[in-house]
């Protein structure tokens, strides 16, 4: 017999009832739970915030007081700044806060811009300021280029130092590829050995400065003043110094090829042994400057002036020198083959055992050139002014004779003649195999070993004037 239906569903619905009560304990001690986690999490976000802002206000704090430390008059309460300042770069770097960091930098590259008192005798407090610069540029230095992950690195911070005051500053071996100097003072400063590759020096202040051994590959000295400056050894391969000074510079031994030079002051610079091939000196003013044993292959110096200058032994094979000043220059053994002097201006200037092969010198003026044992072989001397020129024991091809000859009229109406009326140019020419005789006139012929180039007085005569 089956029980009634309602005695049926109240005893059944009692273990369903304890069921469902004990499953509403369960979720209210969850949600009792979750609540208590949540407000436990936001007590510990908001402990942490509060954290936060007290550890960022205490570094704001050491902030303005390092930056009294900066002004202080005592070299040991700066020098204490410096580094301080650089930890508290770090700091903030580790707060991931790049803003705070970089304001640090900042605050060290300003003070790099506050110039260095100019003393005819420095002291010793002076030289402890220059330590304390050379310092924050070499702290400013190995940071940059630590790898990004560093906590001390400032790889992507702006760590550029334009118008900094480094004068007199020892900054030797140092490391600022990349970095903008412009407008920098380094005058008297050494950078023996530094990398200054793709560097930008651009109108600053380099007077006495030395680079000896330095890489300047592709560094900007634009506008720069080196006067003086020593840049013995020194690599640069495409480096600029257009509108720059060199007065004086001493780039003994550089390798400076496919380099900048135009439009350069760079009067008594010596430049011997220098490799410059490529290099150019549009318009440079290089009078008196020194390049013996260049190499200045392929270089250009067109419209150049580089009266009174040293050239000997120096290599200019397919140089473009049109139009260039080289008046009174020392060109003993210089090679000029292939090279276009076309215009260029050579009076008196001395070319002993000179290689001119193949050149190009139509319409140059060579007044009283002296060409000693030069190689005129195949020369081009069209329109050439050699008046008082002198041509000894050279080698010239049959070309070069016959574009002599045709010279003749040419120097027959210069002023400036000798008492008995014959012109300065002479020719003498100990071995012509190819060649028996030269025909001066019409009427007279004048035998090879003694080529003089006669006035109009002297077409009567009948043998050539004893040399």
């Amino acid at each position: 017999m089956l029980p009634r239906t309602v005695d049926f569903w109240k005893i059944a619905a009692q273990p369903l009832a304890t069921a469902f009560a004990g499953v509403g304990a369960i979720t209210a001690g969850a949600l009792a739970y979750l609540n208590g986690h949540r407000t436990r999490k936001q007590d510990h976000l908001l402990h942490e915030s509060k954290e936060l802002r007290a550890q960022e206000l205490a570094l704001r704090e050491r902030y303005i007081t390092i930056a009294g430390q900066l002004a202080d008059a005592s070299h040991a309460i700066r020098l204490a700044a410096v580094y301080s300042l650089s930890s508290l770069a770090d700091n903030w770097n580790g707060f991931g806060n790049t803003a705070e960091s970089q304001a640090c930098i900042d605050l060290l590259k300003a003070y790099l811009r506050v110039p260095i008192e100019d003393l005819p005798k420095p002291t010793k407090e002076d030289q402890a300021e220059r330590e304390l610069r050379q310092i924050i540029v070499h702290t400013i230095a190995t940071r940059r280029k630590l790898p990004i992950d560093d906590q001390r690195s400032w790889a992507l911070s702006d760590t550029n130092l334009p118008g900094a005051s480094l004068r007199g500053c020892k900054l030797d071996g140092i490391d600022l590829t990349g970095v903008n100097l412009r407008g920098a003072d380094l005058r008297n400063a050494s950078l023996y050995q530094a990398n200054l590759t793709d560097t930008s020096l651009e109108a600053t202040r380099l007077e006495k400065a030395k680079f000896s051994s330095a890489d300047l590959s592709r560094c900007n000295l634009t506008f720069a003043w080196a006067n003086g400056a020593f840049f013995t050894g020194a690599k640069g391969p495409g480096a600029k110094f257009t509108h720059g000074r060199l007065q004086g510079a001493v780039l003994y031994d550089c390798n400076l090829i496919d380099a900048n030079f135009d439009a350069v002051e760079m009067q008594g610079a010596l430049l011997a042994g220098a490799v410059l091939r490529g290099a150019s000196f549009v318009g440079a003013d290089a009078a008196k400057a020194h390049f013996q044993r260049a190499d200045l292959t392929s270089a250009e110096l067109w419209m150049a002036r580089m009266e009174d200058v040293d050239l000997s032994h120096a290599n200019l094979v397919e140089a473009k020198c049109s139009n260039a000043k080289l008046a009174g220059s020392n060109l003993q053994h210089t090679d000029f083959s292939d090279a276009d002097l076309t215009g260029s201006d050579l009076r008196n200037a001395r070319l002993f055992g000179a290689i001119l092969h193949r050149s190009n010198m139509s319409n140059a003026d060579a007044r009283g050139a002296l060409f000693l044992n030069a190689d005129l072989n195949s020369a081009n001397l069209c329109g050439t002014d050699l008046t008082g020129a002198m041509i000894h024991t050279a080698k010239l091809s049959k070309e070069t004779v016959d574009q002599l000859l045709h010279l003749r009229v040419q120097l027959e109406l210069v002023e400036n003649q000798k008492p008995d009326g014959h012109s300065d140019a002479m020719i003498t020419v100990r071995s012509m195999p190819d060649i028996q005789g030269v025909v001066f006139s019409p009427e007279t012929k004048w035998p090879i070993g003694g080529i003089y180039f006669p006035t109009n007085d002297d077409r009567s005569r009948s043998k050539p004037p004893i040399l």
